[in-house]
């Protein structure tokens, strides 16, 4: 996993920022999405039938990982916790 703390923070400070300030609404619904659609992307090419929720659902579990990763988690943890989310992965591999 690629480590850009100060993007990542930046990022999540937006989103959580636009929680209150709606001028910020729009370019943080842009970032997600974006991610969303190449997660989405990166598990077509993987093999895998994910929907848009089975799509946000493995993106919310890696975007949860990145920001545990700039607060409390080590090195260690991300890379077990990845390791478990590729065991864990095989949802519906194409034929």
């Amino acid at each position: 996993m690629r480590h850009f703390p100060e993007r990542q923070a930046f990022q999540f400070e937006m989103v959580l920022a636009s929680r209150g300030m709606p001028a910020l609404r729009p370019a943080a619904e842009r970032l997600y999405s974006a991610y969303i659609n190449r997660m989405q992307g990166a598990l077509s090419a993987a093999g895998y039938e994910a929907d848009e929720a089975v799509t946000r659902l493995v993106f919310a579990s890696l975007d949860g990982l990145v920001f545990q990763r700039l607060t409390v988690a080590t090195e260690e943890q991300m890379r077990l916790a990845l390791h478990q989310m590729e065991r864990l992965l095989p949802l519906a591999p194409r034929p």
